[in-house]
């Protein structure tokens, strides 16, 4: 196991200017044993979404590659190029304890002041149910070319039927796909932010650096390949309030392999905790579900604790998506 005394302060950095990522390095190269490597992992991951790389492909590349410090940088400059000011402002200003510039609390004051994009309707659905549609998230002419991307990069055609079940880079549903400046772009959009901030109360969040999806039609020959309803849930922690979202590149209708959750049950959630001694055997067959369908463009954000999976896609098209959620930096 790495020693606390091997590692380096938090507050040492290279040519990037970004605190932290000195410290993750040393934890794993070199490397020694997975214990004792888990206790920053949260702020340890929001660093590195905020720079736009996700944190497990960073892990895979220093546990395989035992880089040096210098080429670990350079590899975050391959992967997401380099981060602004504000970013990397951010980030320091978090690890150091320190005071935001006037210019960057200008910055989150201009996204509180934005208009909102959730309606007094929208916000008691979210009560209610647990969720919220963010309709026209993004453009259509944005929708339709991060849907071309997703079918390049796994080596379909949308319009052949025949390519749909012979994908590469999939993990059953998902698609391994997370680089590109389209897919930052839609992770930056201004109202999926505004949505997200008004449900954290605040601007001071982030986007996560999440997978696509890619779900075809089912058939005699190509089952179902998605999880049954399930909790992302960390059960060792305390209960907290977070997030997840999902933006749709394709129409989709309910039996189109739309999301689907058990609404209401996060305000069931604690109770649920206490009747259910075994957290990890989830059963959520007796309970009602709603497949959400949406437009292409369309956004929608699902709370923590509302079970979820995609579901079989019983129509003649795949529905196509990117996940994308926003969270704060862990205290």
């Amino acid at each position: 196991m790495t020693s606390t005394s091997s590692l380096v302060c938090e507050t040492e950095v290279g040519q990037l200017g970004v605190k932290q990522l000195k410290r993750t390095w040393s934890k794993y190269v070199p490397y020694q044993s997975a214990s004792g490597i888990s206790a920053e992992f949260e702020l340890e991951r929001s660093v590195f979404d905020m720079l736009g790389i996700n944190f497990r492909d960073a892990l895979d590349y220093l546990l395989s590659a035992q880089p040096s410090f210098q080429e670990f940088e350079l590899w975050c400059l391959e992967i997401a190029g380099k981060p602004n000011a504000n970013i990397v402002e951010r980030i320091n200003t978090h690890i150091s304890k320190t005071i935001h510039s006037t210019e960057l609390t200008s910055w989150f004051n201009e996204i509180e002041a934005m208009p909102n994009v959730l309606s007094e309707q929208d916000l008691e659905c979210w009560d209610k149910y647990g969720y919220v549609i963010v309709r026209n998230a993004i453009s259509p002419e944005d929708c339709l070319a991060t849907r071309e991307l997703i079918c390049d990069y796994i080596g379909v055609s949308y319009q052949n039927p025949d390519s749909w079940h012979k994908s590469r880079n999939t993990q059953g549903l998902w698609v391994s796909f997370k680089y590109h400046k389209l897919l930052s772009k839609n992770r930056q959009n201004v109202r999926i932010k505004k949505a997200f901030s008004q449900l954290w109360q605040s601007a001071d969040i982030y986007p996560s650096v999440d997978q696509c999806g890619f779900n075809p039609p089912v058939n005699a020959n190509a089952p179902y390949k998605g999880q049954p309803i399930h909790l992302d849930v960390n059960f060792m922690k305390p209960i907290e309030f977070s997030t997840q979202g999902i933006l749709y590149l394709t129409d989709t209708s309910e039996t189109q392999g739309a999301l689907t959750v058990v609404p209401g049950f996060h305000n069931q959630y604690s109770q649920w905790l206490k009747e259910t001694p075994d957290h990890l055997r989830q059963d959520f067959s007796k309970y009602a579900t709603k497949s959400i369908a949406a437009n292409a463009g369309d956004f929608i954000i699902w709370h923590h604790h509302l079970p979820h999976s995609s579901s079989p896609n019983y129509e003649k098209s795949p529905r196509i998506t990117q996940f994308i959620n926003y969270l704060p930096i862990p205290v």
